[in-house]
Formats: structure tokens, C-alpha cells, sequence
């Protein structure tokens, strides 16, 4: 009878323990109605992320297609709210990714509900080092609900790192939703490198949950480095003429294989020295190539006043070798653009030459639709080989992309001018 007062006494302490972290802030509320107060007051904290003008950012469903959209306006409650496509303005130099702007075409805003929200895209809105316990535990409360445990982990993770009083509570909170026998030494928090974005993180795991943590994340691994080594192309050969050319951009495939050890530590996948070899072989071919490359790059660079053409021709080079790498399709269409060498009267050296960089311009116009700098030369191909409705179309977008008084725009207003 005596020990079976001591397990009762236990379980009561371990359930106190479980709730305190909640009932520090909702004390007496039911899960459900912290659910609810977070949903009411989430347009509060989006306001404020709009006035600091970082304004949220989710994919969103909209007539049964993905769009990557940002707030632009929260509206009345604030429970539906208007958000914008983004499209795609400029590239990263010296890795893969995008700068991203709302789109200012027509029928490119829309009204989204925030339950028709991801809950993963609401969860990175927080952050554990910089938002109030309050909120992140109402959160957090509002994550487990939907099913997003471990995107709740990390923020009460990033919480116990700021405010080790809280951590206990973190843990007992963990414990229970999990449904963990709580660790006498408590938990441990596991670092976390996400492989795709680097982003860092953490978890606080026990013992056993780390190792099934593990036994996932080796899984991860064994499909990261076949996804690599796939979409790396063909290493053999002559550089810029193989079969099979890269998927994804070799700076960044080299990123990826200088992060693959720490996003994967401990797996048996990292462990495996025969699997390391593979990735040691693999980035050495990468930065093998880049360098090839940088090499070839700078000689274009320097021939682009001499021998235009010439230049063209080692960037194309470069973007049969890397062609995922915007950097070197926008280098040889100006190349080309280079080498037809427009008049000021109109007309061009090189109709040829610049025909090319015309198909070259157009494209990534469309995949850079924000991009001023590219619609201006694109306009002055078209103009150069006589596509004058072409010309003023793209200029006219030019100018209204461009910065008040950049020479991109002085460049568009006097050829449009001289259109007329």
C-alpha cells in the first residue's frame, strides 16, 4: 500500500510538472482555448512583422496551385488577410537561390484565410530567441495540436537556450507530449543543420529518442548523397561538352557536399568510410570544375572588349557545363549583345550577334520578371534587329522596373525615344 502511495504521489508530480510550463502563462485554460487565443491574436504579431518590414512569407493553395506569396495587407480581425505573389528578381552570385519580390502584374493578389495557412510556414514566423515565452509556448501548444511536434521542439529549444529557468518546464512539457519516461539526467539538446538551406537549429531528445532521431536522419543521408551524386552530371569528359550536364548549380552542389558531414553527423552513413569516399571524390570533381570554370570565366571577362564574340562563345561553353548557373547565360547574352554592337542610330554591327543575345535576354526576362537591368538589353536586341513592337514593349518595361535616374533606365528612355 505504501509503495503504491509513493507511484500515485509520482504520477501527481510528473502531471504538475508536465503542465507548468502552460500554466505559467494560460493558467486554468484548456489546450483547445490556447489553440484559439493564438489563431485571434496571430494578425497582432503580423502587423507588427509588416511594420518592421519583414513581412511574413508561406506557400500557399491558391485555385489548386502552389504560390510562394508574402503578406501585403491584414485586414479587419485580421482572420483572412491579402498576400502577394513573388516572383523572382535576381540571382545569387556564388549560390543557388533567388531575391524574391511581389509580383506587379494583374490578379497576383489574393485573400487567404490563416487556418489556409501551412503550419510549418506559421512556425518559422517564430523565433524562440527573440519572441516572448508567451507566445512561443501558446505556439507551441497550437503546433502539437496540428500534428507539428518537432517544429515545436525547435522553438522550445531556442526558448531553454535563452531562458534556462524555463528549461524544466520545456522538458517536462516534451516529455509528456511525447509521451517519454523523463530522463534522470534531463534532456539533451541535438544540434541540427538542415542540409538543403543550412539553417541551424536543435532538439531536446532522450537518449533513445536521439537514436531513432538518427536512424531517420541516416536514411536522409543514404538519399542526399545519391541525390548528389545524380545531380551532378557527368564528371568525365571534356568540361562543357558531357552528356549528362549538372542538374543544380555546381556552387552549390559544392555547398552541399562541404555541409553533408554536419548535417548528418553521427549517422552511419557519415561513419561509413567507403560512403565518405564517395563524397570526397565527388567534391573534388565539383571544385575541380569550378575552377576550370573561374578560369574560363575571367579569360570571357577580359575578351568581352577585345574579341566580343570569342568571349561569347567560352560562356556558352560555360553554361553547357553549368547550366543551371544564371550568372553565365546573362554573361553571354551581353557577350553576344557585345559583339553586335548597336549604333546610335539603330542599327548594329553584328544582326547576327545580337539575335542571339536577343534569345538569350528573352527567356530570362521570364525567369527573372523583375529583373530591369535584363528587360533593358533585351529591348535594345529587339531594337537593334528591327523588332520595334518587341523593343518598346520590353522597355517600356525596363523603365518601369528601373530606379529614378540609374543608367539602366537613361539607357531604355533614350532608345524608346528614339522609336518614336
Amino acid at each position: 500500500m505504501k509503495n503504491l502511495m509513493l507511484i500515485l504521489a509520482f504520477a501527481c508530480a510528473a502531471s504538475l510538472n508536465a503542465s507548468a510550463l502552460v500554466d505559467r502563462y494560460y493558467a486554468g485554460k484548456k489546450e483547445e482555448d490556447i489553440c484559439k487565443d493564438f489563431l485571434k491574436k496571430l494578425p497582432e504579431s503580423m502587423k507588427a512583422w509588416l511594420n518592421t518590414k519583414n513581412a511574413p512569407r508561406a506557400t500557399l493553395t491558391v485555385n489548386k496551385i502552389k504560390v510562394y506569396a508574402e503578406l501585403c495587407e491584414v485586414q479587419g480581425k485580421g482572420e483572412a488577410n491579402i498576400w502577394g505573389e513573388l516572383v523572382k528578381k535576381s540571382w545569387y552570385l556564388n549560390t543557388a537561390g533567388a531575391l524574391w519580390a511581389l509580383n506587379d502584374a494583374a490578379n497576383t493578389r489574393f485573400r487567404i484565410k490563416n487556418t489556409d495557412i501551412p503550419v510549418a510556414d506559421v512556425a518559422n514566423w517564430f523565433d524562440g530567441r527573440r519572441d516572448e515565452p508567451a507566445v512561443l509556448v501558446a505556439l507551441c501548444v497550437w503546433l502539437a495540436k496540428n500534428n507539428e511536434l518537432t517544429l515545436a521542439n525547435q522553438r522550445l529549444t531556442e526558448l531553454a537556450n535563452e531562458k534556462a529557468d524555463l528549461r524544466p518546464d520545456i522538458e517536462a512539457w516534451l516529455c509528456e507530449k511525447y509521451k517519454w519516461t523523463p530522463p534522470e539526467g534531463g534532456l539533451r539538446i541535438r544540434g541540427v543543420r538542415e542540409f538543403l538551406t543550412g539553417q541551424g537549429t536543435g532538439l531536446l531528445l532522450t537518449e533513445d529518442a536521439t537514436k531513432e532521431y538518427l536512424v531517420k536522419l541516416d536514411a536522409k543521408a543514404k538519399e542526399a548523397l545519391a541525390n548528389l551524386i545524380a545531380a551532378r552530371g557527368d564528371a568525365e569528359g571534356e568540361f562543357g561538352a558531357r552528356k549528362q550536364a549538372p542538374k543544380e548549380r555546381l556552387d552549390e552542389l559544392l555547398i552541399r557536399c562541404d555541409r553533408f558531414a554536419e548535417a548528418f553527423r553521427d549517422t552511419a552513413t557519415v561513419e561509413n568510410a567507403d560512403e565518405m569516399k564517395k563524397l570526397e571524390k565527388l567534391r573534388a570533381g565539383i571544385a575541380a570544375d569550378l575552377e576550370l570554370a573561374k578560369s574560363i570565366g575571367d579569360t570571357a571577362e577580359a575578351n568581352i572588349e577585345r574579341d566580343a564574340e570569342l568571349a561569347a562563345k567560352d560562356f556558352a561553353k560555360l553554361v553547357k557545363a553549368d547550366p543551371m548557373n544564371p550568372n553565365w547565360r546573362q554573361k553571354q547574352a551581353y557577350a553576344y549583345y557585345r559583339d553586335g554592337e548597336l549604333r546610335v542610330d539603330g542599327a548594329c554591327r553584328n544582326p547576327k550577334s545580337m539575335k542571339l543575345a536577343a534569345d538569350l535576354y528573352g527567356p530570362l526576362c521570364k525567369e527573372y520578371p523583375l529583373n530591369g537591368n535584363l528587360f533593358t538589353f533585351a529591348g535594345a536586341c529587339y531594337y537593334a534587329t528591327g523588332e520595334k513592337d518587341t523593343a518598346k514593349k520590353y522597355l517600356e518595361r525596363a523603365v518601369t522596373l528601373s530606379e529614378a535616374e540609374s543608367s539602366d533606365r537613361e539607357f531604355a528612355e533614350r532608345l524608346l525615344k528614339q522609336l518614336k
